[in-house]
């Protein structure tokens, strides 16, 4: 590593901790508005991208073990915003899907997740904004490709 691309580095290491915080506290106090945590709310709109999940599915995507899953998935259920069935081959396998209240759940926290990157999109401009979002996308890329068991790039 260069000394410029070191120097680039230790300002990427202090501004990206920051940046996440910030990002959080948005995300965090929007879902917080709809009685979720920020783990139910990606939960859900995982469930609405991909479809059902099993338990297991829910606890890699998530990072978690089943037990963390037993009690996100039971708080949901209860709301009414998740739906569980049991697997028609193997009953210990449980499938969970989003239901329509859960939908609806999700389509507002959207709309005020949509007007915070409304507000960064305005800030920076469409073309600038662009080009960030371009970059994002290509950062997200390198760092998918570093996780362990992926070939390094």
């Amino acid at each position: 590593m260069t000394e410029r691309e070191r120097q680039l580095a230790e300002v990427f290491d202090r501004l990206f901790p920051v940046l996440m915080q910030n990002l959080l506290q948005h995300v965090t106090r929007e879902t917080h508005k709809l009685g979720l945590t920020v783990a139910q709310f990606y939960f859900l709109r995982q469930l609405r991208r991909a479809g059902p999940w099993t338990a297991a599915q829910v606890g890699e995507a998530l990072g978690i073990t089943s037990g963390p899953v037993s009690g996100l998935t039971k708080r949901l259920i209860a709301q009414g915003l998740v739906a569980r069935r049991a697997d028609e081959d193997d009953r210990r396998v449980a499938w969970f899907s989003i239901t329509e209240r859960g939908e609806a759940l999700l389509t507002e926290a959207d709309e005020n997740l949509l007007l915070l990157w409304g507000h960064i999109v305005r800030e920076f401009g469409v073309e600038r904004g662009a080009e960030l979002l371009d970059l994002l996308v290509a950062v997200s890329g390198v760092l998918r490709q570093l996780q362990p068991g992926r070939p390094e790039a």
